[in-house]
């Protein structure tokens, strides 16, 4: 890709990392980077005149070339890469916004600018955990309240006219198991601690007296080269034996066809907005980089699951009780990230980071 070009997309990163800007504000963000002269166009000139034939020449071309730039995934890919600098920046700029005149003070103190960090990171930190907790409870119920709903309206019945036999086993496992994973998977979220703290302070350190930054490294791109083919067949198997040992439980809990279908169904949803919300209460917290074993091996056996729950949630989000779901429960838009790999474990971690 051109200079040009990646310039662009790192300024789209760092708007929609930073700003969270939506595709509209984006647009119009890169037109005036074509016409920095638009909002001045009201003013009667002959550069103006000139500009607005400029544009009207060639206004087809540049929409087009906006759009290919914004569906370019090479700025999602740079989000995550940015994430710590976003947090940086982000801590200053709210700095900035509580102290307004007095912030430049703050900044050439160290000792002023550890507590007005601290204070400041401790207050998101206590917003974030309300967010957390409050998206976790409306999720656990409106689960519950679904599978209650399924459990009378269609799998009893079921029951009852098709099979000549009510299986209890099924219905309490499936009524109850997904809210309750649900709840697992959220209740037991912490807020970051004093150590991340202490990162972000660094940060903001390192940005305010100019130390410098790491390079930010990407694969340039997908290529299909025989390792790719090899993880691809791994990942295949991976996903093979996770529902495959998944379907052995069930049968051997003697589940019938409608039961395991609506297990399935469910447990790829909950697994993937389980992820979501936990993925908010990370709003705040610093990549390290650091994965371990058993982590690794969990995210293994879990993947396809989310995986599947994420296309899923892709191909009924027009369907409003899944709108519902993304818009009302999660409240927090949740970024597509990618991960450069070379090896069979960055693979994997590219596979975790593509579910968000």
């Amino acid at each position: 890709k051109s200079k040009e070009e990646l310039d662009v997309q790192t300024y789209l990163a760092c708007r929609k990392g930073l700003l969270h800007d939506d595709e509209t504000i984006l647009f119009y963000q890169l037109w005036l980077l074509y016409y920095p002269q638009w909002e001045h166009l009201n003013d009667p000139s002959e550069e103006s005149d000139e500009t607005l034939k400029d544009i009207a020449e060639n206004f087809d071309r540049i929409r087009t070339l906006i759009e290919e730039q914004l569906k370019s995934p090479l700025h999602q890919r740079l989000i995550p890469k940015l994430k710590n600098d976003i947090i940086y920046f982000s801590t200053i700029r709210k700095i900035v916004e509580q102290h307004q005149d007095s912030a430049h003070e703050i900044f050439e103190d160290p000792e002023r600018l550890h507590f007005a960090v601290k204070d400041l990171v401790e207050e998101e930190y206590n917003i974030v955990q309300k967010q957390v907790q409050k998206s976790s409870w409306r999720a656990v119920i409106y689960i519950f309240i679904t599978k209650m709903v399924l459990a009378l309206a269609v799998e009893l019945p079921f029951d009852i006219i098709i099979l000549n036999d009510v299986q209890y086993t099924t219905l309490v496992t499936n009524t109850f198991f997904h809210p309750l994973l649900l709840f697992a998977m959220t209740r037991s979220i912490k807020k970051p601690g004093v150590e991340n703290t202490t990162r972000i302070e660094k940060g903001v350190q390192s940005i305010v007296h100019g130390s410098g930054h790491d390079d930010i490294i990407l694969q340039a791109g997908k290529t299909k080269s025989a390792w790719k083919y090899i993880t691809g067949m791994l990942y295949l198997i991976i996903f093979i034996l996770s529902f495959g040992t998944i379907l052995w439980i069930l049968n051997q809990l003697h589940f019938n066809f409608l039961g395991i279908a609506f297990f399935l169904f469910f447990l790829t949803f909950v697994s993937y907005f389980g992820l979501r919300i936990r993925f908010i209460s990370r709003r705040w917290l610093i990549n390290t980089n650091e994965q371990k074993f058993l982590s690794f091996v969990w995210d293994l056996f879990t993947l396809p699951i989310i995986s599947l729950g994420r296309w899923l949630a892709i191909k009924f989000a027009s369907i409003n009780i899944f709108v519902f779901i993304l818009d009302f429960i999660i409240e927090a838009p949740f970024k597509i990230v990618l991960k450069a790999i070379d090896t069979f474990v960055h693979f994997v971690k590219e596979k975790k980071d593509e579910i968000y």
